[in-house]
């Protein structure tokens, strides 16, 4: 069973390397065997001391990325960049789409609470005859 301490560091870790994703694995491969031959000489470690040894799982994934050409580093940057303002700018865009449609609602239900309605359909009036005919399929004499 793998130590507590190594699974948060390698999280962590795996959340630094900011690459492609094949790219990553592999690096956390590696990052993974390090730690693990630091397990067996050292057993049980904190995360202290995997921080103090291999430093900070972001100035590990650093050193780790300074073995990728710099261009591809950077394009994930980039390209993780993104996809954070893309969430952003679609979550803003569903906010204010909810906010305008429950305005409206509220707005609507306003009026129709202050009486503030036409009525659009046009009544007929009945003749004599016609209002007798009613009355007698509603069962009352006239």
């Amino acid at each position: 069973m793998e130590n507590k301490a190594v699974k948060k560091y390698l999280s962590r870790l795996r959340r630094a390397l900011t690459c492609s994703g094949p790219d990553r694995e592999r690096l956390i491969a590696q990052g993974r065997a390090l730690l693990e031959g630091f397990g067996e000489e050292n057993p049980d470690p904190s995360y202290e001391d995997l921080s103090a040894a291999f430093g900070q799982p972001k100035e590990f994934a650093a050193e780790m990325l300074s073995q990728l050409p710099s261009a591809e580093v950077e394009r994930a940057r980039r390209r993780r960049r993104y996809i954070r303002w893309g969430t952003a700018a679609v979550l803003a865009a569903v906010l204010i789409s909810c906010t305008v449609y429950w305005g409206l609602k509220w707005a609507k239900a306003q009026n129709v609470l202050r009486g503030d309605f036409y009525v659009v359909e046009t009544v007929r009036p009945y003749t004599e005859e016609e209002l007798e005919d009613q009355l007698r399929k509603l069962g009352i004499e006239p």
